[in-house]
């Protein structure tokens, strides 16, 4: 029994010292981190700092070392919450004060709308340390920021002036100092501490710049240049700071000395690597794109262990120049070489959704995705990634990522735009009216947003009203292309074609000859002036070949001369040029359509899917196109997949519901999926048509009939409305009002399929 006993207590012993040999203290972990950090691995450091806190979630040093680390791995927000907990659990540590202080100053500064919250703590903390001690340099510098901030620059000048005493070295004082001094209009003093720092620091490019930034600002070239050429003498083996000199010469007309300083900084540097980039950087400046490339490519032969720095300086050429399909290529080799490039990752997610390919811009999703796995608080990321989702159709995911970045940063206005850009795309007018407005009353000024809802009110019919808001964009930018053209749309559609021919008028004023010209084409082909319009669209074509809006104009032209082949070919060269462009394969499908052309219809549309498979416009059209022909079992397969894709979609719920209707489907399905589709579009008269005519087929007539009565009262002239509600008054019993109501839709033009219906149904009432 003893021996038991001794055996058992050597087994607890061993595993309690094999628990105590695998389990390490928080403070090992702690010094690991420190020790990491010190050799710059501060991902590692990150990681043993964040086990410290598990160990002991009280150890403010491991936030603070946590936060410090954050830093230098540009995690802000990660640091922020890092350093306050610190601070929390130590809040008298004046080291822990300081850097969580420091880091909301620079918030503070970089954050326009100045958040009160960042400022209530930097005015606390900076009271505290000058309370403590008045002469803190890092409470100084803080209240000096502060005044400078609230343009208050004599204060700020006092402040700056105390914390360079305490600490002349600091370069970030210092030159808030000098911009403090030339703020309160003290010239003298704000150059004296320039040049005395300058004297101290020859090589602080920041000290030369501020007073060649003042004295460029005041028309003191002389002195500019003089700044300029000391900054050289000072740091006579830096390229960069010669091309900032032939910057200053081109700028003032001195093209030939500009072009010989940078001839001679080629043939002279000791640092020919340098050399070739900053001239490259020079030239592509002055838009000089084949000399900067050239520059670029003989710094790639000279320094090839330096080729991801040369390639991404030409890639960015070529996207400034356009060519952005060149660009690719290069980016993806940029990416082979260092597949962790971010910023070559950004470029990369940038090209493949300006595509427009519906391949390239879902996989422009996936590069956004893998960006916001490493930054998943830039709010630039997450609007590009809901452009990306916005443009797949994805329209649900693209407002989630929109929203995203507004909270993250609310004064960011693009998102803003994006969900009024959603809201217009799913035909929700009036919410998009509802965001344009809360963005207008944000920034009375913005005129995208007044441009965005002029384009829904002309679309809601809301003339008056768009009117207005593009009278409001001319008065805030008198010269505004878009607003013209806008304007000009909108008179076309009210008929008002003089009022139409000044606005387009004032916009050939402008300079914008091809959408002007699109304009007086567009009036003559509404007033049916069909010769006087192509006479215009065949000049400007002469002149711009290639240019998109005049072939769109002409094939709708050919369209209302019923001349199909000239529109097919119209639109076959649109898509040419834009090969991943759905909207011109559905005109060249309906101008196939018209031609009479079903093989060439249907096929055009199966196309479009191919090209977009996860997108539910093009399989929505294709079913509809199915069914508009008759062949309504493969109508429904269709809509089915288009279900798939998009289960919600009233538009998919309706259509399917109404052809299973039309095939002696399924009532019982039909009727749920009619019901859906009106629960969420009630106003919708084609939706709530199909619930009423489900109800007919159900025999559910009191409901049919007074459903079906309301969609006729709002849509008087619908054939195919008046013929339901004529079969529903039938089923009734009304025989006298149906008849009336037959004829009625009779009188309405249907369609061939709809006229033989009512005839046999009138043939059976005599």
């Amino acid at each position: 029994m003893l021996r038991r006993r001794c055996a058992a207590l050597a087994v607890v012993a061993l595993s309690v010292f094999l628990s105590c040999a695998c389990s390490k203290s928080a403070e090992h972990y702690l010094q690991k981190g420190n020790e990491l950090s010190a050799a710059g691995k501060h991902s590692e450091a990150s990681l043993n700092y964040r086990r410290a806190i598990q160990q002991n979630p009280k150890l403010a040093e491991a936030y603070y070392r946590l936060g410090l680390t954050e830093l230098k791995l540009q995690n802000p927000r990660t640091a922020f919450e890092a350093l306050g907990r610190a601070l929390q659990l130590s809040p008298a540590r004046e080291d822990f004060k300081i850097a969580y202080a420091d880091l909301c100053l620079a918030g503070y500064i970089a954050n326009p709308a100045r958040p009160q919250n960042l400022y209530q703590v930097i005015h606390k903390i900076s009271d505290e340390l000058l309370a403590k001690d008045a002469n803190s340099f890092a409470g100084l510098r803080m209240k000096g920021y502060l005044a400078l901030l609230e343009s208050r620059p004599a204060e700020a000048a006092e402040y700056f002036q105390q914390a360079h005493q305490r600490r002349p070295d600091q370069a970030d004082v210092a030159i808030s100092l000098i911009n403090s001094l030339f703020l309160d209009r003290r010239e003298a003093a704000a150059e004296q501490v320039a040049r005395q720092y300058i004297q101290d620091h020859k090589n602080y490019a920041p000290a030369y710049d501020v007073l060649f930034g003042h004295y460029a600002n005041h028309n003191r070239p002389a002195q500019a240049e003089d700044i300029l050429k000391l900054k050289v003498a000072n740091n006579p083996d830096e390229p960069a700071y010669i091309s900032q000199i032939a910057h200053f010469y081109w700028s003032e007309g001195k093209q030939s000395q500009a072009l010989d300083l940078l001839n001679k900084m080629l043939e002279t540097s000791k640092h020919p690597v340098q050399a070739h980039l900053a001239a490259g950087d020079f030239y592509g400046s002055i838009t000089h794109w084949d000399q900067a490339k050239q520059q670029f490519e003989q710094g790639l032969r000279a320094a090839p262990d330096q080729a991801v720095l040369f390639q991404k300086k030409i890639v960015n050429l070529l996207v400034v120049q356009g060519n952005k399909d060149q660009a690719a290529p290069l980016v993806d080799e940029i990416l082979k070489r260092a597949p962790q490039d971010e910023e070559a990752l950004r470029v990369r997610a940038g090209l493949r959704l300006d595509s427009g390919q519906s391949d390239l811009v879902r996989a422009a999703v996936e590069d956004y995705k893998a960006l916001l796995q490493r930054h998943n608080n830039d709010p630039k990321l997450h609007y590009a990634l809901g452009q990306a989702r916005q443009r797949n159709g994805e329209f649900a995911l693209a407002k989630a990522e929109f929203r995203q970045a507004i909270r993250l940063e609310d004064n960011y206005l693009p998102p803003h735009v994006g969900l009024i850009e959603v809201a217009f795309a799913e035909h929700k007018f009036e919410e998009a009216v509802r965001l344009a407005d809360e963005l207008i009353s944000r920034q009375t000024q913005n005129t995208q947003a007044r441009l965005l809802k002029a384009v829904v009110l002309r679309e809601m019919h809301r003339y008056a009203d768009a009117r207005s808001e593009l009278q409001h964009v001319l008065q805030i930018t008198p010269k505004n292309r878009t607003a013209y053209l806008q304007l000009g749309l909108l008179e076309i559609d009210q008929k008002d074609y003089p009022k139409a021919e000044a606005a387009f008028k004032k916009l050939q004023g402008l300079g914008s000859d091809d959408s002007a010209t699109y304009g007086f084409a567009l009036i003559y082909s509404v007033r049916g002036q069909l010769d006087k319009a192509n006479e215009i669209l065949k000049k400007e074509l002469a002149r711009f070949p290639k240019h998109p809006l005049l072939h769109e104009l002409a094939a709708a032209i050919a369209i209302q001369a019923q001349d199909y082949d000239h529109a097919i070919a119209e639109y076959r060269i649109l898509l040419a040029m834009s090969p991943s462009n759905k909207t011109f394969y559905f005109r060249l499908a309906d101008a196939l359509h018209l031609k009479g052309d079903t093989n060439g219809y249907i096929s055009t549309l199966e196309q479009v899917q191919k090209l977009f498979p996860g997108e539910l416009l093009p399989t929505l059209m294709l079913a509809a196109a199915l069914d508009g022909l008759g062949r309504r079992d493969a109508a429904i397969q269709q809509y089915r997949h288009a279900m798939e894709l998009q289960p919600d979609d009233p538009r998919v719920l309706n259509n399917l519901a109404y052809a299973m209707v039309e095939t002696n489907g399924n009532l019982d399905e039909a009727l749920r999926l009619a019901q859906r589709a009106v629960r969420k579009v009630p106003e919708q008269p084609v939706f709530v048509d199909t619930l009423g005519w489900i109800y007919v087929k159900r025999n559910m007539t009191a409901s049919a009939v007074q459903v079906l009565d309301g969609v006729v009262k709002k849509q008087p002239d619908n054939p195919v409305f008046s013929y339901h509600f004529g079969v529903a008054l039938l089923q009734k019993g009304d025989l006298q009002r149906a008849k009336a109501t037959l004829e009625g839709a009779l009188a309405k033009n249907p369609s061939p399929e709809y006229a033989d219906k009512i005839r046999q149904l009138l043939a059976h009432l005599g």
